[in-house]
């Protein structure tokens, strides 16, 4: 998957912070998938591009580990949760922002949070686990409605599973650990309980042993799910994890006969053959052929289509949706892989020398419109031979720049 950059300001400071978002349901069956994947467009349109995202985990509801103290029942015929971890880069900068717009989020995606509410019945549940500045620094809260680090996640497995799947050297400050070094003590306590069980069962008493596993102690189970954007396939994620993704879509070629070109074949392919061996090549980083650029000039003197979005935010946002609207739901787009927008015309006729700050007026705003409103993960360019407007539309958005300028290593990462 494509590497984001850092949003870089005009005076080259970073300008994007980093949270990392829980996200769970058990509420519609088999609608789960699309629970999550609705809530993950919400959270690319309002707080920002998905830089990480974990495989899917099926998990047990399960209830905060209370040494010593008496635990609820579990009620076994709760439905199970399907559970992940994304990293999001924002502009946000504070984290209680953050978390009322996750709970706009959760309620505009049907989350009951009234008193009659079922408990562990939760058709969406996002979580603010940690919340990162731009300079990688992990923020410490403590208020009567935000806590981070999340309190309880350093007990939950079905939250650092997939954390391990993303960052499992991510360090959680108040216990000075690394996520996967949680993850061992947790597996360990697991053991601990199911060894007392088993001893309490052997000490002479031919009573079964009745005790309740957390559910948070309960190792989730990994499963995979296709999708056109390469969600649920580890982006950005560990080594370890991509491989388990690719160990799972060797089996399932396999077992299908599935082969990089069954034009040969009698028998024709499943459906979901293309984009398996899509995804495949994709974490394999193979060579995937051209990549299709949409050029989008905003400028009144443009060869081909000058006037035509300049100073006309809405339709060139308008004019970018159509260019990758062709092959938005596809591993492998027929419309564009990348909108590259352009402030100065290349017309050898125009004399006029467009002024920085113009080209800035130009370019920013539409990138900073079809970021926002298209809440696609696709790639934005700026077309530019200007450091400022390079940096300024960075700072807006954009993740390459097309034409080379002199812009200094720590101001784009």
């Amino acid at each position: 998957m494509r590497g984001y950059v850092h949003r870089a300001g005009a005076d080259g400071k970073a300008e994007r912070s980093a949270a990392y978002i829980a996200l769970g349901t058990n509420f519609g069956g088999n609608l789960r998938l699309k629970i999550l994947e609705d809530a993950i467009e919400s959270i690319q349109k309002e707080i920002g591009s998905i830089d990480a995202c974990s495989c899917l985990y099926e998990s047990l509801p399960g209830y905060d580990v209370v040494a010593h103290q008496k635990k609820e029942t579990h009620d076994l015929s709760l439905p199970l949760h399907l559970n992940a971890v994304l990293r999001v880069k924002t502009n946000t900068t504070d984290p209680n922002s953050l978390l009322e717009i996750l709970q706009a989020i959760e309620l505009k995606h049907g989350r009951d949070r009234s008193s009659t509410a079922v408990r562990l019945h939760r058709k969406l549940d996002l979580d603010l686990l940690f919340f990162q500045d731009a300079h990688a620094n992990t923020i410490e809260i403590q208020t009567e409605k935000l806590t981070l680090p999340h309190p309880r996640l350093h007990n939950r497995n079905f939250v650092l599973f997939p954390l391990c799947d993303i960052q499992p050297d991510l360090v959680h400050p108040p216990t000075r650990k690394q996520i996967k070094d949680l993850l061992v003590e947790n597996l360990q306590r697991r053991e601990e309980v199911l060894k007392g069980a088993c001893s309490s069962s052997s000490d002479g008493n031919t009573a079964p042993a009745v005790y309740t596993l957390d559910g948070n102690l309960a190792i989730p189970r990994r499963c995979f799910a296709l999708n056109g954007h390469q969600l649920w396939t580890v982006k950005g994620g560990a080594e370890a994890a991509v491989s388990d993704t690719l160990r799972w879509i060797e089996e399932v070629l396999k077992k299908y006969e599935i082969k990089e070109n069954n034009a040969a074949s009698d028998t024709p392919p499943p459906a979901f053959a293309d984009t398996l061996l899509g995804l495949r090549r994709f974490l394999l980083q193979e060579p995937r052929g051209p990549r299709l650029m949409g050029v989008l000039n905003v400028t009144p003197d443009s060869f081909s289509d000058g006037l035509k979005f300049y100073n006309n935010v809405e339709a060139a946002m308008q004019h970018a949706q159509r260019m990758i609207d062709d092959g938005a739901d596809r591993m492998i787009d027929d419309g564009a892989d990348v909108i590259d927008v352009g402030g100065e015309a290349r017309n050898p006729y125009v004399q006029e020398e467009v002024s920085v700050h113009s080209e800035i007026q130009r370019v920013v705003p539409v990138i900073e419109a079809i970021r926002k409103e298209i809440g696609k993960d696709f790639v934005i360019s700026v077309d530019t031979r200007r450091s400022p407007v390079a940096e300024a539309a960075v700072a807006a958005g954009a993740d390459l720049v097309s034409i080379g300028v002199s812009i200094h290593p720590k101001k784009i990462q």
